[in-house]
C-alpha cells in the first residue's frame, strides 16, 4: 500500500484524530489506530475511541472551525476548536474521503480512505 502526499500533513492528520480521541475518551478508554486496504483497494487510516460519542445531528458540523459538540463538556477540554477543520483540509488536499461513525456513550470511529498508489508504482 502506498499513499501519495505530504508525509508531514499525513502525520498531522493522524495526530489531530488521535489527540481528539484521547481528549474525549475516559481515562481507561482504548484508542485504536488501524491502516488497511479495503475491498475497493483504498488505503484506509482509521482512528477509533471509546469516548462520549457524537450525536448524529452534529456530525456534519464537526468540520467547522471552532465547533464544539458538547458545549458543557468541551469547556473542560483544552483546544482551539480548529483540529477537525485542519484535518478536513488535509483530507481534501490528498483527494481522500472520510466516514465518521459514532454512537453516544460508546465512541467514535473516523475512517479516511486514500487512493492506493501501489498499482501505479508497479506499472512504471
Amino acid at each position: 500500500m502506498n499513499i501519495k502526499g505530504s508525509g508531514d500533513r499525513l502525520v498531522q492528520l493522524v495526530m489531530i484524530l488521535g489527540d481528539n480521541a484521547i481528549k474525549y475518551s475516559p481515562d481507561n478508554g482504548i484508542i485504536t489506530f488501524e491502516v488497511f486496504v479495503n475491498k475497493d483497494n483504498k488505503v484506509v487510516v482509521a482512528v477509533e475511541d471509546q469516548g462520549h460519542g457524537i450525536p448524529e445531528e452534529d456530525i456534519p458540523f464537526i468540520w467547522e472551525r471552532f465547533y464544539k459538540v458538547d458545549k458543557s463538556h468541551s469547556r473542560n477540554v483544552p483546544g482551539t476548536g480548529l483540529g477537525l477543520a485542519i484535518a478536513k483540509e488535509i483530507i481534501r488536499m490528498h483527494g481522500a474521503t472520510v466516514e465518521v461513525r459514532s454512537k453516544l456513550c460508546s465512541g467514535t470511529r473516523f475512517e479516511i480512505s486514500f487512493i492506493n498508489n501501489t498499482e501505479k508504482q508497479e506499472k512504471k
